[in-house]
């Protein structure tokens, strides 16, 4: 069954690139960012895109455990796309949500895909070594792919795949795991996809980030995103 919104995590026994990370360190942080969803949204469906049985206690954090077979540390591109969901929000699992989020859902009614600009923008590194990197015009910035929202559709099949091409392109010429070059390129060659640039409390990324803002702008906080946020961070009033 198709439904309306949803959130989705991908997290796996392969992903850390660091060897002091344990196998379940994603597992764990994408519970308890899900855990922050439920306490504001109790009925927003929630998935877990994971390798590990269902043996680990996932407690009431996700309300579907889908089972993937990962080929790579990076797997965003193989498998959102068979999101249940009409409307996907992505999140990574360092993230914590402390604000209503689903306004957010209805952005969709007019765009196909939205994302916030990543910190980076672009880099001078990353054009010395990708021609495709190298030829967009720097005022189209980076986006972050920790936090996004899309919408199904054949418009959006074909963005995946665009991506996950480009993303291999990138690590092979590169030997980085980075996906968001290969994201920003991605973007950029599929002109048809409308693209909705998410304000940056969906996407604050430190917590001097947040204190900034905040000394210059009434914003509301609606996504906190740095490693240990759920485990260190309690924002006020939550």
């Amino acid at each position: 069954m198709t439904r309306k919104n949803g959130v989705a995590y991908i997290a796996f026994s392969n992903m850390s690139r660091h060897q002091n990370l344990g196998k379940m360190y994603y597992v764990d942080g994408a519970k308890d960012s899900s855990l922050s969803i439920k306490k504001i949204h109790p009925n927003l469906h929630i998935t877990l895109m994971t390798d590990f049985d269902s043996n680990y206690n996932y407690g009431d954090s996700f309300d579907y455990i889908e089972n993937i077979v990962p080929k790579g540390i990076r797997v965003k591109q193989d498998y959102l796309i068979l999101s249940q969901y009409e409307n996907t929000l992505y999140l990574d699992s360092d993230t914590r949500v402390v604000n209503d989020i689903m306004d957010v859902f209805r952005i969709m009614e007019k765009f196909d895909i939205a994302a916030t600009f990543d910190y980076v923008r672009s880099s001078e590194e990353r054009n010395k070594i990708w021609v495709k990197y190298y030829l967009i015009p720097e005022s189209f910035s980076e986006f972050c792919g920790g936090v996004f929202l899309f919408k199904k559709s054949d418009k959006i099949k074909k963005f995946f795949e665009v991506w996950k091409n480009n993303y291999e392109e990138w690590v092979r010429l590169s030997g980085t795991l980075n996906d968001q070059p290969s994201f920003r390129v991605s973007l950029w060659q599929c002109e048809d996809l409308r693209l909705f640039v998410l304000p940056q409390e969906f996407n604050l990324r430190t917590q001097s980030k947040v204190d900034s803002i905040k000394k210059r702008y009434p914003i509301k906080d609606r996504i906190y995103h740095w490693h240990k946020t759920n485990k260190e961070r309690k924002p006020q009033g939550f």
